[in-house]
């Protein structure tokens, strides 16, 4: 039923501005008064400039360039949503003012009683409004992504020849992912320990990003597991960096992305793929959980060997109520998070408010999991990833990075306005700032060695 809603939803942003026009064009025609059309052309630019806003924070967050195409559709989508608030605005104000008895086109001065009404009515009516509009425009803005245009392997271990690959996921979105092989394993770095586990070049790292980014963002990540003798799978989860989508379910559906890529691996790079390990950052992280609590249809084993879960959060209400909490006043909190999370979810067509990585990574056993904790550098609360921790079965592991990230950002000398933009990226997870924290990396890769060593003991 959600499903069908969302289908039904897209349907509705893509002729309600072309039903608007044609509405507006009648309703001049008929009357021969402009009030309509005003108002159309009104709504069309607001949604220009609406549109252009959007695109334009993204473009100076992600670092990407914007198509036109990608401007247009921006607009058009927020010219729709404009419409969708407008025909809401007059729908209820007919409803309302028909429940108090008020004609709307009533000829003369109206009774003192019926001005009465119609103020209180009025006052109804856009308090309403308001109490839609404001989660409605907070939530599309969340889990809108626009398409943006990055080099064709970006900066994922540029210097270690990396591979654009196009793959499926297993829902049918078409994913980008950049394909790294592990260094030449004639490379000394493995070491003489004769006990050390044989997974050089036979093991690959599925680098999931989160939310906001990018797989271009992975760059140390890639470069440190190539170095430790992994193969690298960096994949851009749906609607974001160049794959298709254009909303984001923060783990969800992402799932079949994870599974999709997992899949290809075992296709097109068996030989190097002997296990595959997940690595993903908060949303990532919550993919890589749900891909493996739920599996591939009609596979009973497990798509990956061990989970190395940076920041994951623990459920999308509690996320939500701690962001609307930190950013808006009280009032404005209680609307987002008990609108919001509704209506994110039949925009994505997926139930987000019984999406929980708390309730799932019990399932990932036995595969182990390692939790790496946060310091409030994403949208993630501090302390969210303790729950998954704790609802995770054995074996698992956990790390506490020390804070050397934030020691940096306080020793370089920077701006209001660059300090602001530096925190602004950080909230919504832009540029995972937990992977530049050198112990984390590595502890990562001890904890892959020592899973890999259980597996084969």
């Amino acid at each position: 039923m959600l499903r069908l809603a969302h289908h039904a939803l897209v349907a509705l942003y893509v002729a309600l501005p072309l039903a608007t026009l044609a509405w507006s064009v009648y309703r001049t025609a008929r009357t021969r008064h402009p009030r309509s059309m005003v108002a159309f052309l009104i709504v069309c630019f607001f949604g220009l400039v609406g549109g252009a806003a959007i695109l334009t924070v993204n473009t100076a967050l992600l670092g990407g360039i914007a198509p036109t195409s990608e401007f247009a559709l921006a607009v058009y989508f927020a010219t729709a949503a404009l419409c969708l608030l407008l025909w809401a605005d007059r729908l209820l104000m007919r409803v309302i003012m028909a429940a108090l008895r008020v004609r709307l086109d009533a000829r003369g001065a109206p009774p003192r009683a019926a001005r009465r009404r119609a103020a209180a009515g009025l006052l109804v009516q856009r308090t309403l409004l308001v109490a839609v509009a404001v989660p409605y425009v907070a939530t599309m803005l969340v889990v809108y992504r626009p398409h943006l245009a990055y080099d064709a392997q970006g900066r994922v271990a540029e210097r270690f020849h990396p591979e654009t690959v196009s793959l499926a996921a297993t829902d049918g979105v078409r994913l980008e992912a950049v394909w790294v092989p592990a260094l030449d394993a004639a490379d000394p770095s493995p070491g003489d320990d004769p006990d050390a586990p044989d997974h050089w070049g036979r093991d690959t790292v599925l680098l999931c990003h989160g939310l906001a980014s990018t797989k271009e963002t992975q760059g140390k990540w890639a470069e440190a597991f190539v170095k430790a003798g992994y193969n690298v799978l960096a994949l851009d989860l749906r609607a974001h960096g160049r794959s298709a989508g254009r909303l984001t379910t923060f783990g969800d559906r992402e799932r079949f992305d994870v599974l999709g890529a997992v899949a290809w691996l075992k296709a097109n790079r068996g030989s190097a793929a002997r296990r595959v390990f997940g690595v993903g950052i908060n949303a990532g992280a919550a993919a890589l959980v749900a891909a493996q609590a739920h599996g591939a249809p009609g596979d009973d084993a497990q798509p990956l060997d061990a989970l190395v879960l940076y920041e994951p959060y623990a459920d999308l209400p509690s996320v939500a109520r701690d962001a609307a909490g930190r950013a808006f006043p009280a009032a404005v909190s209680w609307l987002i998070r008990t609108v919001g999370v509704p209506l994110a979810s039949l925009h994505t067509g997926t139930d987000l408010a019984a999406f929980s990585p708390r309730d799932l990574v019990a399932r990932a056993a036995p595969s182990p999991v390692l939790v790496i904790h946060g310091r409030g550098y994403s949208f993630v609360p501090v302390g969210q990833e303790m729950l998954v921790y704790r609802a995770a079965l054995h074996p698992k592991d956990e790390y506490w990075p020390r804070d050397n990230y934030a020691r940096q950002r306080n020793r370089r000398p920077v701006s209001l306005f660059s300090e602001l933009f530096d925190l602004m990226r950080e909230q919504i997870g832009v540029g995972d700032p937990m992977t530049r924290d050198v112990g984390s990396v590595r502890h990562a890769i001890h904890f892959l060695q020592t899973a890999e060593r259980r597996s084969v003991l």
